[in-house]
């Protein structure tokens, strides 16, 4: 009897301390619950989009839901700043473009985004394209160079949508050897409007919104930042191919971030759930659609490419401060 008794309280220590272990082990396994991907900007752009069709590859692998939560505002400080403040468990993530490089400059509101975030993954590059609106008669960069020459800044204008579209302007102005005077807007959507106006005689963005217009004639896209042509309009030339020298801006590409210090094997969870986004046919052809380049990557190639994209900013801004 007493062995009985023995091997009965066994049993009972057992099935206790497995259901003692069973929410030690539910508590590791990543993710339990939503996760949040913020995306520093409005609902219905590239980045938007783009961040969506990630989000949802990774709630398929994982099976628990990824909400983009849009949080705009101050050309993305305001999202990138409540990344930042999240907790870094990696439940909250940060989908963004080479802008938040810029923070760091504003006088107003300085924030050192490299500082405060880690660079998860490269998602994809992006073509940025130089177009010109119809009404100007511009049809090729000989054009532009004619238009707008040194002296003629009255007869020339160029419209960006935010701040790195506004320094790749202004390093594509010098590199062009032509003056033109600038014209700020609130987003590509509003510059993309104008240029077709005849409002602006030039604008300078991603090639997503101007597409269209160009292949209906609307608007012609001169030339891209791009070191090779772009597929989609293989008949626009490279600046290199026109004689000139590419703006050392590098290539714009969206990225994941998160908020600094998310422990390494959260790290590695997520760099394998992005290697299967990377196969997902629904991420590659919404990345078709704008016309960028999937390139997801570890987190230690994105932190490099961070780095020599802010060092390269850095250098540029030495020559043009941004405007406050």
């Amino acid at each position: 009897m007493q062995l009985k008794h023995c091997l009965a309280a066994f049993a009972q220590a057992a099935v206790l301390m497995a259901a003692c272990a069973a929410p030690a082990a539910a508590a590791d396994t990543f993710p339990s619950h939503a996760v949040t991907v913020i995306v520093p900007y409005g609902a219905g752009g590239g980045t938007d989009a783009t961040a969506r069709a990630v989000a949802r590859a990774l709630s398929e692998h994982w099976g628990q839901p990824v909400v983009v939560e849009n949080v705009g505002g101050a050309d993305g400080l305001i999202g990138t700043q409540k990344a930042a403040r999240a907790a870094a468990d990696g439940y909250t993530v940060l989908f963004s473009v080479p802008n938040l490089l810029l923070f760091k400059h504003l006088k107003a509101a300085k924030f050192d985004a490299p500082q405060q975030l880690d660079a998860v993954s490269l998602v994809a590059y992006y073509p940025v394209v130089v177009t010109a609106s119809k009404a100007s008669g511009v049809q090729t960069l000989a054009d532009l160079a004619k238009k707008c020459a040194p002296g003629s800044k009255g007869n020339c204008s160029i419209g960006t949508g935010e701040q790195f579209s506004w320094l790749a302007g202004r390093a594509f102005l010098d590199a062009a050897g032509i003056e033109a005077t600038d014209i700020p807007y609130r987003g590509n959507a509003p510059m993309v409007n104008d240029v077709l106006g005849g409002h602006v005689t030039l604008g300078i963005g991603a090639l997503g919104p101007v597409l269209p217009h160009h292949k209906s004639g609307a608007a012609r896209v001169l030339t891209s930042l791009e070191p090779q042509r772009i597929p989609s309009i293989p008949e626009v030339p490279t600046m290199t191919e026109a004689g000139l020298r590419a703006p050392a801006v590098g290539r714009p590409w969206y990225g994941l971030f998160a908020p600094k210090g998310m422990p390494p094997e959260r790290l590695a969870e997520w760099e394998k759930a992005l290697q299967v986004a990377a196969r997902d046919k629904g991420v590659a052809d919404s990345l078709a659609l704008i016309n960028a380049v999937p390139t997801f990557s570890s987190p230690k190639t994105f932190a490099t490419q961070v780095s020599q994209d802010e060092k390269s900013f850095d250098a540029l801004l030495a020559k043009y401060p941004l405007p406050q």
